[in-house]
């Protein structure tokens, strides 16, 4: 199973590409509209904005890591996507949208790119692994 996982990603490898792209502009488009509040309720349960954070960003570096292994070091979707959440905070706090710069929000945007990346690693190394058996 793992070896069609390994050969569906490398056979989809603009498919993941195209994902990704759409992921960051609509990420964009989130982060840089006016505010609604400091969380969304979801069955009951108000989560925290920092939570989104880390999550969006978790996303879009398992994605970028994903679609670029092995050819880049994956570290620099780390270093990437935080400066796009650097760039992202500075445009909130510029724009007049209701929404204010926040270091927590990069440190959440940080750690979420860290664990995509970290994560994606994971699972490459696990297909590859198991496509040399």
């Amino acid at each position: 199973m793992r070896k069609n996982i390994k050969n569906w990603l490398d056979n989809h490898n603009l498919t993941i590409k195209i994902i990704s792209g759409f992921y960051f502009i609509i990420l964009t488009w989130l982060l840089l509209r006016p505010s609604a509040g400091k969380g969304f309720e979801f069955l009951g349960i108000t989560y925290n904005d920092k939570i989104n954070h880390t999550v969006a960003f978790l996303g879009l570096s398992l994605l970028g890591s994903i679609s670029s292994f092995p050819a880049k070091n994956p570290f620099i979707c780390v270093i990437f996507f935080t400066l796009y959440g650097v760039l992202t905070e500075f445009l909130q706090g510029y724009m007049s949208i209701g929404r204010t710069f926040e270091f927590l929000d990069i440190l959440a945007d940080f750690t979420g790119c860290v664990i995509g990346v970290i994560l994606a690693e994971f699972i490459m190394k696990k297909l590859n692994r198991s496509s040399d058996n």
